[in-house]
């Protein structure tokens, strides 16, 4: 990945993705300014952040027209002028995917993905000098708290979902299997690959996606828990790996020393509104907390080296 370091280097972000207006482009320079103005600048200046996200606005060639339940733009890239229709709200085919689009789809993943985007760079990811790092209140739990997601007891029908013992991820198709096998054995719920079946985690996956240059697609998957349910083992990813704490609480212990005797072991509680990021390799072990008993966040697989999920030392 090429690490920007001015804003006349913006146009080398201008993949083929989903454009973005003027309104999520101020909404996205908003967020990304006040996650600089609070954290510092880290690996990169702001300058540069927002020269990034500059570049994803440089896709827009003409103002929305809105028409509808659908917000049109018209633009221009390397395949000459083009037309997307942004959906408004209700259930819409994308690629071949059922994903839902909400009136606040479009504001609540430009929103996400400056944050999540500003705290991987400030990290000095992605990249080899990514450090482990955690960005206390990045977000606000009530934001968070308005987002639509699943849970155990509402969930699309098409949404993916497991549950997580150790190393096994047991999948199951319908909600009634979901909860009984929840009840036969009490496990972590996994909600994977909500970026094909929710609109602001399609949207947000694929700038993320365009931000970092990611050969594979950013999955946004959702760890839903209580105090006691299985979760997973000690174990490394191979993605660069931001956490957004939805609400509740994961205690997290992270470094070398979980699988090296004497190297370093980091331990961090996430609540909600923290963002933590966790750059390739790094091995990590979870804990739902007694207090208050329950936990759920989201993570965002950036620049994925594999298709596998989960390694174990």
């Amino acid at each position: 990945m090429s690490m920007l370091t001015a804003e006349n280097q913006a146009a080398e972000y201008m993949v083929e993705c989903e454009p973005i207006s003027t309104d999520e482009y101020r909404i996205m320079a908003d967020a990304a300014s006040r996650f600089g103005d609070r954290y510092g600048s880290g690996y990169v200046t702001r300058r540069a952040v927002l020269a990034e996200i500059g570049g994803l606005q440089q896709l827009v060639r003409a103002p929305e027209v809105f028409m509808g339940d659908h917000t049109t733009h018209q633009f221009r890239n390397e395949h000459g002028p083009q037309t997307a229709h942004w959906m408004m709200s209700g259930v819409y085919t994308v690629n071949d995917e059922s994903v839902r689009f909400e009136v606040d789809s479009h504001r609540q993943a430009a929103a996400m993905t400056a944050v999540a985007w500003a705290a991987a760079r400030t990290a000095g990811g992605p990249g080899p000098e990514a450090k482990v790092s955690i960005f206390r209140g990045a977000l606000d739990p009530s934001w968070l708290a308005e987002l639509p997601t699943p849970t155990p007891e509402d969930r699309p029908v098409e949404q993916l979902t497991a549950l997580v013992q150790g190393a096994d991820f047991a999948r199951f198709d319908t909600t009634e299997q979901v909860r009984a096998a929840y009840t036969e054995q009490h496990r972590t719920h996994v909600f994977e690959g909500m970026n094909a079946t929710y609109g602001w985690a399609y949207l947000a996956s694929r700038w993320l996606g365009a931000l970092s240059r990611s050969d594979l697609t950013v999955l946004v998957d959702l760890f839903d828990s209580r105090h006691g349910d299985g979760r997973l083992d000690t174990h490394y990813d191979c993605w660069y790996n931001v956490t957004v704490q939805l609400s509740g609480a994961k205690d997290w212990r992270v470094g070398r020393g979980l699988i090296v005797p004497g190297e370093e072991i980091v331990t961090h509680t996430m609540r909600a509104g923290d963002v933590m990021v966790i750059p390739h390799d790094v091995p990590h072990h979870v804990d739902t907390p007694a207090d208050p008993g329950h936990s759920r966040h989201l993570i965002f697989t950036i620049d994925r080296r594999e298709s596998e999920q989960l390694t174990t030392p």
